[in-house]
């Protein structure tokens, strides 16, 4: 308990005893509070149901992009495992799915279709989110926009940004090839991508339903291009729990 309250000082608000805490505790007994040994704070949870229980809401669609080494995939596997009722969608993760051994660029008239499938069902039947990929080019965006937009669902586009020698840095330890595609540890494909890259703020727009955060995983901050009204509650909510769960990388 007394832990509960030197993470959260609102807690006191909301518990005033040991007693009422482990109540508390007890009626909200399927809600994963402990992430990686991390206890979630009384405002997580607040903020999580106070969303889903608003009027005709439903579950914004999550895009993480950016650059190679950035920390898109660790962040999204870690923040499913608190946001139990969202999916994680990731090509390479397909790609090895399909028993794809190397990565090529003609894999990704077999992957997207499959991943975009997958995402209009979720849509449909009101689900949550997450897809995780590079993400380059406005047009590549514009794709997730459209299925989101098709479903009145709202976006929230998360852009991971961190200096290049940071994430070049973590390219050299990413996993060796075990047989199936990996994501790629040549820093070269870092500098190839970034090349390409298009500007994420140009995508507001034509957007309406698109906000757009960008995110340092070295300095672990957030800026706020963009929040859209009904967003706010929600977009806090996500940047506390990424950063909570960036302590367990730290």
């Amino acid at each position: 308990y007394q832990k509960f309250v030197n993470i959260d000082s609102n807690f006191r608000s909301v518990v005033k005893d040991k007693t009422a805490f482990e109540k508390y505790l007890n009626e909200r007994k399927n809600f994963p509070h402990f992430m990686h040994g991390i206890f979630l704070s009384s405002s997580y949870i607040i903020a999580i149901e106070d969303y889903e229980s608003s009027v005709n809401s439903n579950h914004p669609l999550i895009l993480f992009c950016g650059l190679p080494g950035t920390g898109k995939s660790t962040t999204s596997k870690s923040l499913t495992q608190i946001l139990t009722s969202y999916s994680n969608y990731d090509a390479n993760k397909t790609r090895r799915e399909l028993g794809f051994k190397r990565y090529s660029p003609h894999q990704t008239q077999i992957v997207l279709p499959k991943i975009y499938s997958e995402i209009t069902t979720s849509l449909d039947q009101k689900k949550g989110i997450i897809l995780e990929a590079n993400y380059k080019t406005r047009s590549g965006r514009q794709s997730v926009y459209n299925l989101a937009s098709n479903s009145n669902v709202p976006v929230i586009l998360i852009e991971f940004v961190c200096s290049e020698k940071e994430a070049k840095r973590r390219m050299k330890f990413r996993p060796k090839n075990d047989g199936l595609v990996v994501s790629p540890r040549d820093p070269k494909v870092y500098d190839r991508i970034k090349s390409q890259w298009q500007s994420t703020t140009e995508d507001l727009h034509q957007n309406e339903h698109l906000s757009l955060i960008r995110y340092n995983t070295e300095k672990l901050t957030f800026e706020e291009i963009r929040i859209n009204p009904g967003m706010e509650l929600y977009t806090q909510f996500l940047k506390r729990t990424i950063l909570k769960s960036a302590e367990t990388f730290i």
